[in-house]
């Protein structure tokens, strides 16, 4: 996926996922080149 949005900079991926692996790939505070980021981690406990 990463790759796509280096290839297509119009290309935007929205990212939902519960799972904490791909939250660690995905991470958006942390710069990669040719990648735009920005995003919001909402944690929250539902009781």
């Amino acid at each position: 996926m990463k790759e796509l949005l280096r290839k297509y900079t119009a290309l935007t991926l929205i990212f939902t996922t519960h799972n904490r692996e791909l939250m660690h790939v995905f991470q958006h505070n942390v710069k990669e080149e040719g990648l735009v980021k920005g995003g919001h981690l909402i944690e929250s406990d539902i009781q």
